[in-house]
């Protein structure tokens, strides 16, 4: 073996090293990555879920105060049209739940005739089926956050494949005897981290 055989020999192995060393630490960061985004998915999806399911009862519930509050204003207005105002203070009084009541008598301080905007006619909305609503666009970014963390996830796994071939062809370089083969290794190795690291510099870390 000549002495320049000898020195670029030893060049092929200190770079193949060098690739060898740093391949193996972002690999592992890549798997860390990964495991911790596939961590969040789980979590979002998880609050996805339960705001999904906290809405719908909301909005179930919601939606019988309204019909609730329907039929009994509509009770209170006839008892007004029989002239029974009696009973028609007895039903508000009774049946009038605090938050319709409170809408009824701010509408009845705005000027105006019509309809009371209270009336579920008139699109009147309680208060749990407006929360139940908010849920659901909780539930929606919730979900939207979640398939962002797999998408983060699986990119993190594909950095992992990436540096594991790295881990291959720098491995590879030094078992070849020609100088153009243990090149060729080093290069398609090189190549490969290179995209590796472009990779990662692209993704958000956790």
């Amino acid at each position: 073996m000549t002495p320049m055989t000898d020195r670029t020999t030893r060049i092929v192995e200190i770079i193949s090293t060098i690739l060898l060393s740093l391949a193996t630490v972002a690999s592992a960061w890549s798997a860390y990555e990964a495991a911790r985004w596939g961590g969040v998915q789980a979590s979002e999806f998880a609050d996805a879920g339960s705001a999904r399911v906290k809405a719908a009862t909301q909005q179930l519930q919601g939606s019988e105060q309204a019909a609730f509050d329907s039929q009994m204003y509509a009770e209170y207005q006839a008892a007004i049209g029989e002239g029974d105002r009696r009973r028609a203070r007895q039903i508000e009084a009774q049946h009038f739940r605090p938050e319709f009541r409170e809408a009824l008598q701010e509408w009845r301080a705005q000027p105006g005739t019509g309809a009371p905007p209270v009336t579920t006619a008139a699109g009147w909305e309680p208060a749990a089926t407006q929360e139940g609503r908010s849920l659901d666009a909780r539930a929606d970014i919730a979900r939207a956050a979640a398939a962002d963390a797999n998408q983060d996830s699986d990119n993190y796994v594909l950095t992992t494949v990436l540096f594991a071939m790295v881990l291959f062809f720098a491995g590879m370089s030094s078992k070849f005897a020609g100088r153009k083969q243990q090149l060729l290794m080093l290069a398609v190795g090189s190549s490969l981290f290179a995209t590796g690291v472009y990779v990662l510099t692209r993704l958000p870390y956790h």
